[in-house]
């Protein structure tokens, strides 16, 4: 499956016309080797998701010029280049960078010749856009310094920006690291997690902040974050307990400091932060879920009959669901060596039906689930949808999960889907919205009562429709919001599986708003104040019965 993405990735690389980059003759130079340094290449491997290799090369000085050095055997000795991965251009030459630090905040590369390639597609090239920094004996270019990409790649429109830091570390380069290890997981329990933290021999501080967000490791700029994390927590080193202070994804970041308090190195770690609150559910009971993500990564194929998971309906946010703990009882827990399912606290994926019930999404998530100690993620690829046979359904290799740094399509058969109860419905409302004046309103907002944020906003046409659902018997109520207009308020019932289409009139004066019925289920009467059943007010204060809801109406 890597080989295949790999292909894929390359071919759209492959695509454009490559923009060469400036180099510098370095020929009045005399190199004095400084020994062997460690190098990250956030390069090669980054066009197809996965992590660079590390390994030491050759570093001199210039002599003449103290502060310019060189690089050799950049990828002469590359592991992805003598696994055969990659390869040399031309196996008779080196591979060298020659970089001018001497100005600490404004480093250049000034001559480069990496002659390396993939086997297949083409050498590879870059050129520099930003500067590097030189400190604590570290060049290092930040997130974005370098662009990058293949043989006939326009590095204008296409190729890739490095998404890591690209470091050099000098031989004699203080170590001032920081690591984390023994990481209790992506959740933890009770939304804390616990971790070692250790920093290198010269490194005389630490300092750790946590960020809303999910941060990928591999995007951490920390020239960026150590600004935030000076104002941070000052830690020691061994275990730490962190509360986890936000909901959903958040990052860690533990920043070491030099003797002068300035930051030395930094390291980032996400976790998930379970915000599952019962109160701000609706459970619909008891539904059959059928899922192969597990077997195919292992290249096993058979399909395990549906069980059956809790659904919950937000209260807050209508057309939003969550299966809460689905894998807890995992028919067959023993299926696969190295499967572990976690039970300590709440793990649930989402589906988020919010755009349109035929686009349902899942935000990505922990799964509650690790395979040899590497926690599993999940969410979409392809949208599925919840109108099909009473049922949200995701379409063939349309859900994936991630395992550690690999992602694989999930439903490689086509089975994930989750029932819906067979007494709960969907109402499709379709509104148009217009003025005493039979002028078209737009940007009325309709919303659910008390959920948050508007269900639908009309367009320019005064037009808008959305869906609505709710348990056989039960009702919600929506409001129709306008700046300048008195409020419209109205009942939906869920008996059955209808259309309601209405043009509302909104008006500027006092009273309530009165609304023409189009087309509908419900049962809706006129009467004058004498008690009189009339076919359509007119101007006059009248009364309506909507069903069971009586209103006074003034036109």
């Amino acid at each position: 499956m890597i080989k295949h993405l790999r292909l894929c990735l390359l071919l759209v690389l492959f695509a454009a016309g490559l923009r060469q980059a400036t180099a510098t003759p370095n020929d009045e130079h005399t190199w004095a080797l400084r020994g062997l340094s460690e190098v990250y290449d956030p390069f090669l491997w980054q066009p197809f998701g996965m992590k660079g290799d590390t390994w030491e090369v050759r570093i001199a000085e210039s002599e003449e010029n103290p502060g310019v050095y060189k690089i050799y055997d950049i990828y002469t000795t590359c592991p992805s280049v003598l696994d055969g991965s990659f390869a040399l251009i031309n196996p008779e030459k080196g591979s060298y960078m020659v970089i001018d630090a001497r100005e600490t905040e404004n480093v250049q590369v000034i001559e480069f010749a990496l002659n390396v390639k993939d086997t297949s597609y083409g050498y590879y090239e870059f050129e520099q856009r930003t500067s590097g920094t030189f400190k604590n004996g570290i060049i290092r270019f930040p997130v974005g310094a370098i662009h990058f990409g293949l043989e006939e790649v326009n590095l204008n429109t296409k190729g890739y920006y490095n998404t890591v830091p690209y470091e050099i570390k000098l031989p004699d380069a203080p170590d001032g690291s920081v690591a984390l290890s023994n990481v209790s997981g992506l959740c933890g329990t009770d939304n804390k997690v616990t971790f070692d933290i250790s920093k290198g021999k010269d490194a005389k501080g630490l300092k750790i902040a946590v960020f809303e967000g999910k941060h990928d490791p591999n995007s951490a700029d920390f020239d960026l974050y150590s600004r935030t994390v000076e104002s941070g927590k000052d830690v020691e080193e061994g275990p730490y307990e962190l509360n986890l202070p936000h909901k959903g994804w958040q990052t860690a970041v533990i920043i070491s400091t030099d003797e002068n308090g300035d930051w030395a190195a930094g390291t980032t770690h996400y976790f998930f932060s379970s915000d599952y609150n019962p109160d701000e559910w609706t459970s619909l009971g008891m539904v059959d879920f059928q899922d192969d993500t597990f077997l195919p990564i292992f290249n096993v194929f058979d399909i395990l009959d549906p069980w059956k998971v809790e659904l919950l309906e937000s209260k807050n946010t209508p057309n939003y669901y969550r299966v809460l703990n689905p894998w807890d009882n995992y028919p067959e827990p023993d299926i696969l060596d190295g499967l572990v399912f976690h039970t300590g606290h709440n793990h649930y994926f989402d589906l988020d039906a919010t755009y349109h019930p035929m686009m349902v999404a899942i935000p990505e998530t922990p799964m509650g689930v690790s395979i040899e100690g590497n926690e599993m993620t999940i969410s979409h690829i392809f949208r599925g949808n919840m109108l099909n046979d009473h049922q949200f359904k995701f379409r063939q290799d349309g859900v994936a999960c991630t395992i550690g740094e690999r992602n694989f399509t999930a439903n490689q058969e086509g089975v994930f889907s989750i029932s819906i109860p067979e007494n709960y419905f969907l109402r499709n409302l379709m509104f148009t919205v217009k003025n005493s004046d039979n002028a078209l309103l737009a940007g009325a907002e309709f919303k659910v009562a008390g959920a948050a944020g508007a269900s639908a906003v009309t367009d320019a046409k005064g037009y808008a429709d959305f869906f609505l659902g709710g348990l056989d018997g039960t009702t919600r109520e929506v409001e129709i919001l306008l700046d300048g207009y008195e409020p419209y308020r109205f009942t939906v019932p869920f008996e059955n599986e209808v259309e309601i289409i209405e043009t509302v009139v909104l008006k500027t004066n006092s009273g309530v708003i009165g609304i023409e019925v189009n087309a509908g289920n419900e049962s809706l009467k006129y009467y004058n104040l004498q008690g009189i059943e009339i076919e359509k007010p007119s101007q006059g204060v009248y009364i309506e019965r909507r069903g069971n809801k009586v209103t006074k109406i003034i036109r």
